[in-house]
């Protein structure tokens, strides 16, 4: 397992390096790249084009995960006021990346890198799915609240139906820090998709998903295809490319290590007075069955890319 990153990032990996290290860990690394990456060169030919190559040709896979906000201008839009930009060289790099894997409409002559390796592993969470969706040349929704429900404040988001909460805005109006920043809700699948003809769950099935974001994908990216919203419609859960078949991404978490045990625990409203594990909600449902068919079908592909 290499994690890779930029060395402009703001994040301080020496501190992995330094456990990795320290614990005698084997067979995980992390490697930094070095070649500059400026806003004019995110989506096209650059210095890190031959990098990207590699790892392509070098591994079975690779995972986008979470994280911060994406820069507006890296689509093409003004920042919005309730956006964080935190970490420019991440996202750039991220971008550029997709961007070469899967192409998209800011250079539609680029040959993507997934053109040689159709059955390449590219899995997104969140950040990740947002990132290949601007990467391919779609837009975000900058914040879900104002621009999709037309609300402001925490109060009024908390009172909306829970499957349209996509983070726990409680968590804004105490100082409590055992107070999850998360939400669970349903989601519903696309007909015929994904979820349906891969992982074989229903149509009518609609399971609860971990969910920590206020943006979301509004133009769709070249080539991407809607596998799963929230219940009202109005929020992307899921893409898969028309292309490539194991490249798909998840706005929700199914990564998330407590939807899996005990031993995190939470409050998730200011009235709660104990505190509980996300396991608790979903123990013995659908939905638990449903996030570890995610990985279950993960495994499949990984080891079929293996032989």
């Amino acid at each position: 397992l290499i994690g890779i990153y930029h060395k402009d990032e703001r994040y301080d990996y020496q501190k992995s390096i330094n456990y990795l290290d320290s614990c005698n860990i084997k067979n995980y690394y992390l490697q930094k790249f070095k070649s500059e990456l400026t806003l004019e060169n995110v989506f096209q030919t650059n210095e890190l084009s031959d990098d990207f190559k590699e790892i392509v040709n070098e591994s079975n896979g690779i995972i986008f995960f979470g994280g911060p906000d994406i820069p507006p201008y890296l689509y093409g839009e003004k920042t919005n006021l309730l956006t964080s930009i935190t970490d420019t060289y991440r996202h750039f790099f991220e971008a550029s990346l997709l961007f070469h894997l899967l192409g998209g409409t800011q250079n539609e002559k680029f040959t993507p890198l997934l053109e040689e390796k159709p059955d390449y592993i590219v899995w997104a969470f969140c950040l990740g799915m947002q990132t290949m969706n601007i990467a391919t040349g779609g837009t975000l929704i900058q914040d879900i609240p104002s621009e999709i429900y037309n609300i402001t404040n925490a109060e009024d988001v908390i009172s909306l139906d829970k499957d349209q909460i996509h983070k726990n805005y409680n968590k804004l109006l105490t100082w409590n820090k055992e107070m999850t920043g998360a939400n669970l809700h349903r989601i519903k699948f696309s007909e015929n998709g994904f979820f349906i003809t891969k992982l074989k769950f229903q149509i009518s099935k609609n399971p609860q998903v971990y969910s920590y974001h206020h943006q979301c994908i509004e133009k769709m990216g070249k080539n991407l295809k809607v596998e799963a919203t929230s219940m009202d419609g109005k929020i992307i859960e899921s893409v898969t490319h028309t292309n490539y078949k194991n490249v798909i991404g998840f706005q929700f978490h199914p990564e998330k290590s407590g939807l899996y045990s005990h031993k995190d625990k939470y409050q998730f409203t200011i009235s709660d007075t104990n505190r509980i594990s996300y396991l608790s909600l979903l123990e013995n449902t659908e939905s638990l069955e449903f996030n570890k068919s995610i990985w279950q079908y993960f495994s499949k592909v990984f080891n079929e890319s293996n032989k």
